[in-house]
């Protein structure tokens, strides 16, 4: 009897598990399930050419369509879990279930947001998927200022993309540098002179304690 081999989370690494489950001889049903509704794309061109408008959204998928046909990969895309029942062994998409042999997950991670006054306000973004990305580029077409807060490689290039469409730039790291918990300090200081060079402003051992809006501007008031 076929098995059923069920991998929670289309992203690349649940991508790359049905790609070795097939190239390692896996004959029974394979299903990719994800919350997002694109097949398995590329994240890093968010924070960078597709925040630009330099690269389509037709372009960020790993694999055409034609490779999930050949491989008899199924997908179900828009569908997180609801719950999973590992003594049954079933799945709940939508309030259906779906029976499983073996079940892998591959989720990864979600956006860490501001438990903080204003964290969640409507303008106040967080980048992780091609909708947040592409809210962002919308709210860049009128803006004329933007804080990032967090100087890590995701805040300093919405901060380069912001800055080269001419606005003001600011942004806010809470710790003495910029991505201090993955680069040496002479990184650091170079991409900071880079910054500052084009005209970023760079705000240090700062706490964001609490986010306004006032008419169409947000204020943000740090731990000082």
């Amino acid at each position: 009897m076929s098995e059923t081999f069920i991998v929670v989370g289309a992203g690349q690494a649940g991508l790359q598990i049905c790609d070795s489950l097939r190239k390692e001889g896996f004959s029974g049903r394979l299903l990719l399930v994800g919350d997002e509704e694109l097949s398995p794309y590329q994240r890093p061109p968010l924070s960078k050419q597709y925040l630009e408008g330099e690269l389509e959204r037709d372009r960020l998928p790993f694999r055409p369509a034609s490779f999930f046909e050949k491989n008899d990969i199924e997908l179900l895309l828009g569908a997180p879990i609801d719950t999973v029942d590992l003594q049954a062994q079933t799945v709940s998409v939508n309030g259906e279930k779906i029976k499983f042999d073996k079940l892998a997950f591959a989720t990864g991670t979600r956006v860490r947001k501001l438990p903080i006054e204003g964290g969640d306000l409507n303008g106040v973004h967080y980048l992780r998927s091609v909708e947040d990305a592409e809210a962002i580029r919308k709210d860049l077409e009128s803006a004329k200022s933007l804080i990032a807060i967090g100087g890590g490689f995701i805040g300093l290039e919405i901060a380069a993309v912001a800055k080269k469409r001419g606005l003001d730039v600011t942004v806010i790291e809470a710790q003495s540098r910029l991505m201090e918990r993955a680069v040496s300090p002479i990184v650091s200081d170079y991409f900071a002179g880079v910054h500052k060079q084009a005209g970023v402003q760079l705000v240090f051992d700062a706490v964001v304690s609490k986010i306004e809006k006032d008419s169409e501007r947000f204020v943000v008031t740090m731990g000082d």
